[in-house]
């Protein structure tokens, strides 16, 4: 699955509905380090599912991702607006309302699927 916080509530719908005994989520971060909105975006699809698996061998990196999401979900615009990259398109006129796009929780209601041909279908 492909998820970010405009599809968020799509793919954890999917995921309760599957309800994988294993779930693993993997950041795309930028280049060779972690990035901040990745880590908020994995945190806020961890806290949808929380509930059906909490009890579970929890990674603390969930964790982690998770405590930051509720830290900064009040105002993901501003949260994101704090990353590096966020700060990076903030300062490109052209680019600058691309972080408020990217903080719309659940704007779109589709779940992407990656193929195993690198391609990105929706549903």
């Amino acid at each position: 699955l492909v998820s970010a916080v405009v599809n968020l509530e799509a793919t954890a719908r999917h995921i309760r509905e599957r309800q994988p005994e294993h779930l693993l989520l993997v950041c795309g971060g930028t280049f060779e380090q972690m990035a901040y909105e990745d880590i908020l975006a994995a945190g806020a699809l961890c806290d949808s599912v929380w509930p059906h698996y909490c009890g579970g061998a929890v990674a603390d990196s969930a964790l982690v991702a998770r405590e930051m999401f509720i830290s900064g979900k009040a105002d993901l615009f501003a949260a994101l607006s704090r990353s590096r990259n966020g700060r990076r398109l903030i300062a490109r006129a052209e680019l600058s309302e691309d972080v408020r796009w990217c903080a719309r929780c659940n704007a779109f209601p589709l779940v992407a699927m990656l193929q195993a041909d690198g391609r990105v279908i929706a549903s």
